[in-house]
């Protein structure tokens, strides 16, 4: 799932030094905040394996191998605003310069599914909770990695950007800049897929199945 909501604050600043050129003044970098948001993960008992199963080839989600008895959906999401500062030339042509850029990455919704057929306290529903757990993890850990070096791409791509010169003045954020997100948001989602079935494996169900009585 991705959250589309977009937020735009443009600030027209006139200044008789850049009438004429679009060149970001001396002391102005951009600014660049990333913010990581983790929603509480929710636990649900109210599927039978059947539920799960077809849950699971909806939605693509993380299982316990073997038959499924648990499954982890999560869904990544962002948000991103920005400012700019704008300004006609004498030719009339405008310039904008990207001032600063607020992105939120986000674990907006994680539910852990366990099937119903094992009561809570059981040794089965333990075994369940503890795998599908490994996944709650993997899924954060790649999440707060990700924020946290998402500065750096963002940056060379408002610099190479930067100024942008167009016929009129416009409030939506610049292509290029949204494209080059959805496509990092896309390698994030890859990273998880491949972190997620390393443990999704025969070796790792043999030896859950081991540890049980009543599968």
């Amino acid at each position: 799932m991705r959250l589309a909501t977009i937020l735009l604050a443009v600030l027209l600043t006139p200044g008789a030094a850049w009438a004429e050129l679009c060149k970001r003044p001396d002391g102005e970098p951009v600014r660049i905040d990333v913010e990581t948001k983790i929603a509480k993960t929710a636990y649900r008992h109210d599927l039978g394996k059947q539920g799960i199963e077809r849950l699971q080839n909806k939605t693509n989600g993380s299982a316990t191998p073997g038959t499924t008895v648990g499954l982890t959906v999560a869904a990544y999401g962002y948000r991103l605003s920005m400012g700019a500062k704008a300004w006609r030339r004498s030719d009339g042509a405008w310039c904008q310069w990207i001032s600063n850029l607020r992105v939120e990455v986000s674990i907006p919704e994680q539910t852990v599914y366990v099937a119903r057929e094992y009561p809570a306290g059981s040794c089965e529903y333990g075994a369940v909770i503890e795998h599908e757990n490994e996944h709650v993890r993997l899924n954060e850990s790649i999440l707060r990695n990700f924020g946290a070096q998402l500065g750096r791409p963002l940056r060379a791509a408002v610099d190479r950007m930067n100024p942008i010169v167009a016929s009129e003045n416009s409030s939506e954020i610049p292509r290029p800049l949204k494209t080059t997100l959805e496509r990092l948001m896309r390698d994030l989602e890859a990273d998880r897929a491949r972190a997620n079935a390393a443990i999704d494996t025969e070796q790792n169900y043999r030896a859950t199945s081991t540890r049980c009585r009543n599968w």
